[in-house]
């Protein structure tokens, strides 16, 4: 009992396990994507399958550079006789670059107050949200996300035409066990930037808190004049106050920071990859304790917190895949997982 006691103080999970210092439930949620496609590729690789095609068609992009005709022309133009050169050697093709939209699964932003405002009229007039709609001529999923405070079609949940962008999004967080509104935004994002980057974090770019600026240019360090102490600590000042700023705006902003605290385990972020084993892989907890021999009271209590702290439904137990062996899930895990075992 009393080994057991030890091992739930040593697992108390969260986004602080990961980093000392102040980060926002977006930093948690691009990590634990990471360790998703870490695991499972798949669940990245399949969007492409299922709804990067679509995704194009119904948000097209706008080019952002010169294909090859207009290069041809431009450098014509010019007199550049060697980029023209370049440009007709035999299989030289460019294509344009494609800036793909930014799309929302829903309003960004929402008013919480406007929306809970419109449902107590609602109600107050006693009727249902079909008959509300009809009256107000708008469709009745327009007038759900209004009484949630979004702005009618700010998202792909109330946008006319984008229904089979909807339904292909929905079918992939459902194979996934990833049907929250922000892990559609996050295939999202994934669309709009594809194809996507090797050893990528994945992070969302929902919510971010914006930065006042970039770090200050600090003048050239120069020994004649001064000392290699006196230079630091100048720039320590005028780092210290960039930070400063970026602080400011934190506690501005609606994002909650993590407290500080040190990781305990070896590898910081280890509870996101019991997270992802768990969540899209089909991993089972006791099988997860098994394989970094920890207790399974702690592996549970480290999922359920760190998955209720980035905002993530877990699945139901009953989903387990029973193929994914103690001996298995140790040959998928991080090296420095499996460090900390007895």
């Amino acid at each position: 009992m009393a080994e057991r006691k030890t091992n739930r103080r040593e697992l108390r999970p969260g986004l602080a396990e990961y980093d000392t210092n102040h980060r926002s439930v977006n930093d948690g949620r691009g990590l634990f994507f990471r360790a998703v496609v870490s695991l499972e590729p798949q669940v990245l690789d399949s969007l492409q399958t299922v709804a990067l095609g679509i995704y194009r068609k119904l948000c097209p992009g706008e080019s952002t550079s010169l294909n090859q005709k207009q290069a041809l022309q431009l450098a014509g133009w010019l007199g550049f006789n060697d980029v023209l050169a370049g440009l007709n050697e035999p299989g030289s093709k460019r294509k344009a670059a494609v800036k793909y939209p930014t799309v929302y699964w829903r309003d960004p932003a929402p008013n919480l107050e406007l929306g809970k405002r419109m449902q107590q009229d609602r109600l107050a007039r006693g009727l249902s949200v079909e008959a509300e709609a009809t009256r107000l001529h708008l469709l009745p999923s327009e007038l759900e996300e209004m009484e949630q405070g979004c702005q009618p079609l700010a998202g792909l949940i109330s946008t006319d035409g984008m229904g089979p962008l909807r339904s292909a999004l929905l079918k992939w967080g459902a194979r996934w066990h990833l049907s929250d509104d922000w892990c559609l935004d996050w295939a999202l994002d994934q669309l709009r930037c594809w194809p996507p980057l090797k050893n990528a974090v994945y992070p969302l770019d929902r919510g971010i808190v914006p930065i006042p600026s970039n770090p200050p240019d600090l003048p050239a360090y120069r020994p004649q004049l001064q000392t290699r102490m006196s230079y630091l600590d100048m720039a320590h000042e005028h780092l210290s106050h960039y930070c400063d700023q970026i602080d400011r705006q934190m506690k501005k902003s609606k994002l909650k920071p993590t407290p500080t605290k040190r990781a305990r385990d070896g590898l910081a972020d280890q509870h996101f990859y019991w997270l992802a084993g768990y969540q899209c892989c089909g991993w089972s907890k006791n099988g997860i304790a098994g394989a970094v021999g920890k207790d399974h009271a702690a592996v549970f209590h480290a999922i359920k917190k760190l998955a209720a702290q980035i905002g993530l439904m877990p699945r139901l137990a009953a989903a387990n895949d029973r193929s994914w062996t103690v001996e298995k899930i140790c040959a998928r895990l991080p090296p420095c997982d499996l460090a900390t075992k007895a």
